[in-house]
């Protein structure tokens, strides 16, 4: 940041160390696509099967996490990871790769409950319409590239039954990042099988109805500090003062440059206000003509 005044600029920086915190989020919304009953809600099931099922149709999730209500609005997203249980297995199913995708298009959870469901209300998703009865998908099941990215964010290996985790990549942290920008862009992912040519490679995948089971999205995150700054450089004469806020607890420097292009700071003063924040004034003394670049820094924390 440079802010300058006649021959004074003003240089900000921080160089303070960031602590990563994480959160763990349940989603807000998931359901199910069931081609074997295509205008069938499972928005309020406890499970639902994703991959193809003993009659080779096809059954895909859908599922929302809620970045923007979870994060600080300035978070740097580190690592995301996905986490999920797969609670039903039938009896020599064939194994598959879970695929997860960004949805670019708006669809309704619902409330219906059941294996399979129940005719979907307006409003509600089905393998037919995102908003049945009259907003249907691009492309029944909401397929790539209208429905859903033609990227894969992640994918997992799938066998039997337990807790799967798809690890953190930067498609995933990508995806979380632009939500937390753009919640209105938020559509959450669609988990569907890379082999849903195949009999047998359904597992059912515990949804958040079932508490104890329910998907994860375990984010880990950075908020960096405040940038500090000046608030105003006026020059009185041979007279300049440097205004600015101190934050409690925190240790400050000045220093400046006569020319820009050389790295050899000369330290002015420092700052400090250990219980509350509060304003500070710097004065410099410098020669008529000549230039000043200053820098104001957090250099350490105060006990």
């Amino acid at each position: 940041m440079t802010a300058r005044l006649g021959q004074l600029a003003a240089l900000v920086w921080v160089g303070a160390l960031l602590g990563a915190d994480t959160v763990t989020l349940a989603p807000v919304a998931d359901t199910a696509l069931f081609e074997r009953s295509p205008d069938n809600n499972l928005g309020a099931t406890t499970a639902v099967p994703v991959g193809a099922v003993s009659t080779a149709t096809r059954s895909r999730m859908l599922l929302r996490f809620d970045l923007a209500g979870s994060l600080p609005p300035n978070a740097v997203i580190q690592t995301v990871s996905l986490s999920f249980s797969v609670t039903a297995v039938n009896s020599g199913a064939a194994d598959s790769t879970l695929q997860l995708r960004r949805l670019l298009v708006s669809w309704g959870e619902g409330a219906k409950a059941g294996s399979t469901g129940a005719p979907a209300a307006p409003g509600e998703a089905s393998w037919n319409s995102r908003f049945a009865p009259a907003t249907a998908w691009s492309a029944a099941g909401a397929s790539a590239p209208a429905d859903a990215s033609p990227v894969i964010s992640g994918a997992i290996p799938i066998a039997g039954l337990g807790r799967y985790t798809l690890p953190s990549n930067a498609n995933l942290v990508s995806d979380a990042q632009g939500w937390l920008i753009r919640p209105d862009e938020n559509f959450g992912w669609l988990l569907l099988s890379d082999n849903e040519a195949v009999a047998g490679t359904a597992r059912r995948v515990a949804t958040r109805e079932d508490a104890a089971q329910a998907p994860g999205l375990l984010v880990e995150y950075i908020v960096p500090p405040s940038l500090p700054r000046f608030d105003s450089i006026t020059r009185e004469g041979d007279q300049v003062r440097l205004r600015f806020q101190l934050e409690a607890g925190k240790l400050y420097a000045i220093d400046y440059l006569t020319a820009l292009g050389t790295t050899n700071w000369t330290f002015l003063a420092n700052a400090a206000s250990k219980f509350f924040p509060t304003n500070a004034v710097v004065t410099d003394a410098i020669l008529p003509g000549s230039n000043r670049f200053y820098r104001l820094a957090i250099v350490a924390d105060i006990d």
